[in-house]
């Protein structure tokens, strides 16, 4: 009893603070490593202080929802499983405990789920990626400005960033940073809002998303956008006019935009050559499992630019399977809220930018790492609660299985 007291007062104070840092820091904080002392980020630290505090809270509470139970199962599981291929196919134990860091943060779910409970701390979850979002494309643009009018030597800021890691340069004044990629998710979060202000940051966003030159993030986002005009949007009027000023507007603009981009054949042809090297090393028994942690290509020794590619070749089918279901369970539980006005309008951001997350990692390494797990696992959290709290109500039919 003195424990739980404990849980109930000094603790839950907390947990919502630590949650919204969390997400501000993985929204603008990219991979993490512009706070690292060593080898040691914020984002470790949070993490450390975290899951204890989750676990401690669930054993002591004695509640833990079914699908926190069953993902991290399934989850804990396949880290095994890949560990002891790896084992087994003598891959080097620092490239093993490499790949297996990344994956950790899958467990900050058992934080997320004990902290994100209620309408208001899933509006202040919304309204964090919101204004992270908004501030990580000011700095940004500021950032160009001044790189523009010489006010930064492009030179002198090559050589300082470029070890740190968390920015690749393309040539001479373009360079793409890890955490551009909640330009995007707050895009869509803003333009889906009828909040005041909401267009006009949403515009910002998107001349944000634009001024990184990175023509993946920029088409996604215009898909992504579209899908919410065509199959969520209750305006069929209004769609169908954005829709065909976008298209004339893309046709003109767009190839003018992709010239400016350069030649991308060397990016490209990198992403190609690490599927032919993973597909020429495929047979009958890793298809399903994998080569294990700590192997790459001979092209890539340790991670893939496509998440799915490096998911198939370490941990085989069965890996990508996971991550599908994760997004096949989250489309069910959006679908599910379609009858509750309230919660389907807070559910759209989340499951726009779960799509989003899902098509970069065709391309780019979001799906299986802490920038784009983060905003998945969030989701998943979120629409679970928004399910229960429907069901609780009497405003869903069914629903997926998720009570505590």
């Amino acid at each position: 009893m003195f424990f739980k007291k404990i849980i109930n007062t000094d603790i839950k104070i907390l947990l919502m603070p630590l949650l919204l840092l969390i997400v501000m820091e993985v929204v603008i904080g990219g991979g993490g490593h512009f706070t690292a002392i060593g080898n040691f980020t914020l984002r470790m630290a949070m993490y450390l202080l975290s899951i204890p505090i989750a676990i401690v809270y669930i054993l002591v509470d004695k509640k833990l929802p079914k699908y926190v139970l069953m993902l991290t199962s399934i989850f804990t599981f396949l880290l095994i499983l890949a560990t002891v291929i790896a084992l087994i196919n003598q891959a080097e134990t620092e490239m093993i405990l490499e790949d297996i860091k990344q994956l950790l943060f899958f467990y900050t779910l058992l934080f997320f789920s004990i902290t994100i409970v209620t309408l208001k701390d899933i509006e202040k979850v919304t309204n964090i990626v919101k204004y992270s979002s908004l501030i990580l494309a000011f700095c940004y643009v500021i950032f160009i400005l001044l790189l523009y009018f010489g006010f930064i030597d492009f030179m002198a800021m090559y050589t300082y960033l470029e070890p740190i890691g968390e920015i690749k340069f393309r040539g001479t004044g373009y360079f793409i940073y890890k955490g551009f990629l909640f330009l995007c998710i707050g895009f869509l979060f803003f333009v889906v809002s009828n909040k005041k202000n909401s267009i006009l940051f949403a515009l910002f966003l998107f001349t944000s998303v634009i001024l990184t030159f990175t023509r993946g993030f920029v088409l996604a986002t215009i898909f992504v956008f579209a899908i919410h005009l065509i199959f969520i949007n209750r305006n069929k009027l209004l769609s169908i006019v954005i829709l065909a000023l976008g298209v004339v507007l893309i046709a003109i603009v767009l190839p003018f935009y992709l010239d400016s981009l350069g030649n991308k054949f060397e990016s490209d042809i990198i992403r190609v050559i690490q599927i032919e090297q993973v597909l020429e090393r495929t047979d009958l028994s890793n298809f399903f499992i994998g080569h294990g942690f700590g192997t790459g290509v001979e092209i890539r020794k340790d991670h893939f630019e496509i998440s799915y590619l490096e998911i198939f070749a370490k941990q085989g089918i069965i890996g990508l399977m996971f991550w599908f279901a994760i997004g096949l369970y989250i489309l069910i539980m959006f679908l599910n809220l379609r009858q509750t006005k309230e919660y389907f309008t807070i559910a759209i951001p989340f499951f726009l930018g779960t799509v989003f997350i899902f098509l970069q990692s065709f391309t780019n390494p979001y799906l299986n790492n802490a920038i784009g797990m983060s905003f998945i696992l969030l989701t998943v959290v979120i629409f679970n609660r928004l399910n229960e709290l429907a069901k609780n109500e009497g405003k869903v039919i069914s629903n997926p299985k998720n009570k505590s």
